[in-house]
């Protein structure tokens, strides 16, 4: 919990995502009402460099973060079992990376409105994982990265100069799947709207504060953070696709 800061430093942690994480009050008196309430990111990550260690340390380091942030209670038609599911992601996810990207990587955790990210850094961008084939022998042998297909909703890569980080998404419940939706909506419509009005009219802002507007009402203000926290990940994604 931070406290204190003025005008100029909340907006200059709001716009580092510092919030997003660490609650940010302007008085010791708010930042004690705000310290039972959960913030809208939980995120942590682990250093491995002990290839004979690393399954071990990460199926630890799943469970710790499931129970610290009570995911072990979670349990619905989408996933009987969010914490037995992400200890068996993030294992898979590490021992890929212990077998074809040699040591040094990082395990990270972050828990929003979509769910459970979970999500492994090595030092291998050469060494991509290969498209899950299809057909007899394929998925039907659920082990490595067909596991992490079978229990995940969305998982991909994305490389980097010197790295890669390969992730796996997976749904926390209905709500979080029908929110997600929300965004994703939300996103695509705001896209369109820019794109129809001319790009950077008053026309296109008119209409993104409606689409805002609308999302606000439906789900509350946290709702506009986490469509623009969304947004700079999918121009990210798009950014990183076209410099490969």
């Amino acid at each position: 919990m931070l406290f204190g800061s003025d005008t100029k430093m909340a907006r200059s942690l709001a716009a580092q995502g510092v919030s997003a994480t660490v609650p940010v009050a302007p008085d010791q008196t708010t930042a004690r009402q705000l310290l039972d309430r959960r913030p809208r990111v939980l995120a942590r990550h682990l250093d491995l460099e002990q290839p004979r260690s690393a399954t071990r340390r990460a199926r630890t380091f799943v469970q710790a973060a499931c129970a610290d942030w009570q995911l072990d209670e979670i349990r619905d038609d989408l996933c009987d079992d969010l914490c037995g599911d992400a200890t068996i992601v993030a294992c898979e996810l590490v021992d890929n990376a212990v077998l074809h990207a040699g040591p040094g990587y990082r395990l990270t955790l972050r828990y929003d409105a979509f769910g459970l990210t979970i999500a492994v850094r090595d030092r291998r961008p050469d060494r991509l994982p290969q498209a899950l084939p299809d057909g007899p022998g394929g998925p039907s042998h659920l082990s490595g990265l067909f596991l992490v297909a079978a229990l995940s909703r969305e998982w991909g890569v994305m490389p980097g100069q010197d790295e890669k980080t390969v992730w796996a998404l997976l749904p926390a419940a209905d709500s979080s799947t029908t929110y997600a939706r929300a965004i994703r909506t939300a996103i695509r419509d705001a896209v369109r709207a820019v794109l129809a009005n001319g790009g950077n009219t008053a026309a296109a802002a008119a209409a993104v504060r409606q689409i805002t507007a609308r999302l606000t009402e439906q789900h509350g203000a946290a709702a506009v953070q986490d469509l623009v926290d969304a947004l700079a990940r999918e121009l990210a994604n798009a950014n990183s696709d076209v410099d490969e």
